[in-house]
């Protein structure tokens, strides 16, 4: 889930096996769920975040052909809407620069 706010394009060497399995498979990203799992160890990997896949049999075999296309994540519209949402919170903090000491 680390690529939601890249515009749809898919990048392989930050997809999570599931995410690779679901999206290959023509399913579209649904949900996102905040803390959906508490335990201690989803909150230090992924912070809680549980995301939910939709498997439409009228669409599924065009959500594959544009994963493997064009390595596009297929999107319900509220996921859209977060990951346009996310970009624009994001956009002023860009110019900010990481220092390691």
């Amino acid at each position: 889930m680390c690529d939601l706010p890249d515009a749809g394009r898919h990048r392989p060497e930050t997809a999570s096996t599931t995410q690779r399995v679901y999206l290959g498979n023509g399913a579209r990203l649904e949900r996102i769920n905040w803390l959906g799992n508490t335990e201690l160890r989803a909150i230090q990997e992924s912070f809680g975040i549980v995301v939910n896949y939709l498997c439409d049999h009228y669409s599924i075999e065009n959500n594959h052909e544009a994963f493997v296309r064009g390595r596009t994540n297929v999107r319900s519209p509220d996921v859209e809407a977060l990951s346009k949402d996310l970009l624009e919170t994001a956009r002023p903090f860009r110019a900010i620069k990481t220092i390691r000491l």
